[in-house]
């Protein structure tokens, strides 16, 4: 019985430690507006830090802009300015994507007024 106890318990760990290091990716649907510049954008509203990393996406899905590998701490947020082609956001996610809010901002190139807000899921 006890080896049975056992062998659950580490298989139990083993399958905890193996889910919380995968990538969960939230993505934007195209938010494309001529005259204007995209901004991909992420705030982490958890209580500890998140690793991510911020990509702009043209229309095919070929990545256009990244960020690299960004480690934000509670209550932190940051941006990607996109170049021309991009037309979407990817955010890869360390872990579960939980209180990560995550979007595409359309900002016009005359003023900087945002005319355009796409989340990210």
């Amino acid at each position: 019985m006890k080896t049975s106890n056992r062998a659950m318990i580490i298989a139990a760990i083993s399958i905890a430690l193996s889910t919380s290091a995968q990538a969960a990716d939230l993505y934007t649907s195209l938010c494309d507006s001529p005259y204007e510049t995209m901004y991909c954008t992420v705030v982490n509203a958890r209580t500890s830090p998140v690793t991510l990393t911020i990509e702009s996406l043209d229309y095919f899905g070929h990545v256009v802009d990244s960020s690299g590998s960004l480690q934000l701490a509670p209550e932190e947020a940051t941006a990607l300015k996109a170049t021309s082609t991009a037309t979407r956001c990817k955010f890869a996610v360390v872990g579960s994507p939980t209180s990560v809010v995550a979007q595409a901002i359309s900002a016009r190139d005359d003023n900087d007024k945002y005319t355009i807000a796409v989340p990210a899921q």
